[in-house]
């Protein structure tokens, strides 16, 4: 509240200064034509006479009027005379003219100062009061209507930057507690094996959790870092397809051996994005057979991942890259992080994900980056 009443204080003393400095101009003006004005009166006649009324009508019925010499003193007025009353006149009626468009101007800086801080400075003091919460992560919602005609696009832009503050806020604090769940969980197992002396488990497991260590570098890494490592994409599929063939016996690898696909990017988040994609398959394909394929098309790498499960149906198809969205439906582990993932790593590879499916039909899964 201090620093609302300090600006609209700054503002009402800048609007009296304006209209001081008007009322100061218009003032100036007033004198220089008043010293303009000398000109004509000093060209007319250099005396007049002074007539009564009686003698003005006397003249008019008469058409004479005669005036004796001794009373002529009194009756002339030299152009001298009509010069200072003049001025006298019209330095008191501008002084009433100055105060009263002063008076003027002064309403009108008032209401402007009201319509500024109501329109303007108001909105922007509300916003400024909610950084220090959206700093700590207390983030209210913004109305896009806080602005009004030229500005509403700056409460609209405001409160889709809240929203989308609030869902990475939310989604944040859900890949923590995945992370953390799933940490504590590989780590009980680990002891357990450790135990127990079974050697081979043990590496399955650790294995394990460096992909998971690598998966959360790959969610805190930034678009603006730059990724030059080359990376051969039908050498990746190949890796992950040996990897998990052992595990699950109806998977396919296709891959454009006459132009092998290679993109910029981190071998090692190419490989976590596309075992991802197989681990999702392997999900919800109903023990279909997945078809992983690596090639190149158009001036694009592709990686796709098919399978022949129950497939997706359309209105859920724009969620299931969102960390929060669970396959509800299916008694297993929803899509979660996984997608969430792979679109994460596909951006920083400037590349775009998306999936072909409908219910029942399977599903596609594309990654398709700018090929070398």
């Amino acid at each position: 509240m201090g620093k609302r009443l300090n600006y609209k204080g700054k503002l009402n003393i800048l609007l009296i200064t304006y209209a001081f400095f008007i009322t100061m101009i218009v003032l100036i003006l007033g004198f220089i034509l008043i010293n303009k004005i000398d000109k004509p009166i000093s060209n007319i006649n250099s005396y007049f006479i002074s007539y009564s009324q009686a003698e003005i009508s006397t003249a008019i019925t008469q058409g004479s009027v005669s005036t004796k010499i001794a009373e002529l003193p009194a009756k002339v007025i030299t152009n001298s005379d009509m010069q200072k009353t003049y001025n006298k006149e019209i330095i008191s009626n501008g002084m009433v003219v100055m105060l009263v468009v002063f008076a003027i101007v002064m309403v009108i800086s008032i209401l402007i100062s009201k319509f500024i801080s109501r329109k303007v400075i108001y909105p922007i003091e509300k916003i400024a009061c909610s950084l220090p919460d959206i700093i700590n992560g207390n983030i209210d919602e913004i109305d896009e209507n806080i602005f009004e005609g030229e500005l509403s696009g700056v409460g609209s832009a405001l409160a889709k930057s809240s929203q989308k503050i609030k869902m990475l806020l939310k989604e944040a604090n859900s890949i923590n507690s995945y992370i953390s769940h799933e940490q504590k969980n590989t780590l009980a197992i680990l002891r357990a094996k450790i135990q127990l002396g079974e050697r081979d488990e043990l590496i399955g497991l650790i294995d394990k959790m460096s992909c998971s260590l690598d998966d959360i570098l790959a969610l805190n890494a930034t678009e603006d870092i730059k990724y030059d490592e080359e990376v051969d994409l039908g050498l990746v599929c190949a890796e992950a397809v040996d990897i998990y063939s052992k595990v699950y016996n109806n998977i396919e690898l296709k891959i454009d051996e006459e132009e092998i696909p290679t993109i910029k990017s981190r071998e090692i988040w190419i490989y976590r994005a596309v075992c991802n994609l197989i681990e999702n398959a392997i999900k919800y394909g109903d023990n279909s057979k997945i078809i992983v394929k690596a090639y190149n098309k158009n001036g694009s790498a592709i990686i796709c991942v098919e399978d022949g499960g129950k497939g997706i149906d359309k209105e859920i198809i724009d969620k299931i890259f969102n960390f929060e969205y669970r396959g509800g439906n299916l008694k297993k582990d929803g899509y979660g992080i996984g997608l969430s993932l792979v679109y994460q790593i596909t951006n920083l590879s400037e590349g775009i994900t998306f999936v072909d499916s409908e219910s029942g039909k399977g599903a596609k899964f594309y990654m398709a980056f700018k090929a070398l």
